[in-house]
């Protein structure tokens, strides 16, 4: 099993986080995502992607759009339940598509590897 978490504050970097490859053979499994987004300097919304693959690579599996409708507030979304496998031996990501040096992010990733 694997928990991973990201928290990003104030800084351009998107929050990002990797569960290596599982080895030869095996793969990853998402089990449950969740994410946050705020404080942010105008309402939008954020793409967060689960990619089979490293931090801006590879195939997106899954993808989810967080709403922020006014500026200064957050939104999140926590999703379990999941059953997205990656590829053979190959890393998993979940990862915002961009940030904002005014805005907070955080992402974590749940999963097992068989």
């Amino acid at each position: 099993m694997f928990a991973l978490t990201d928290y990003r504050t104030g800084v351009v970097t998107a929050a990002s986080v990797s569960a290596p490859a599982a080895g030869v053979g095996r793969r990853n499994i998402c089990q449950s995502v969740s994410a946050t987004v705020g404080r942010i300097s105008a309402a939008g919304s954020f793409r967060l992607n689960l990619r089979d693959g490293a931090t801006g690579a590879g195939t997106i599996l899954a993808s989810w759009e967080i709403g922020v409708p006014n500026t200064g507030d957050s939104n999140s979304i926590q999703l379990a339940g999941l059953f997205i496998m990656g590829s053979a031996n190959t890393a998993m990501t979940l990862e915002f598509a961009a940030n904002a040096a005014a805005n907070i992010q955080s992402v974590a990733l749940v999963g097992i590897i068989v």
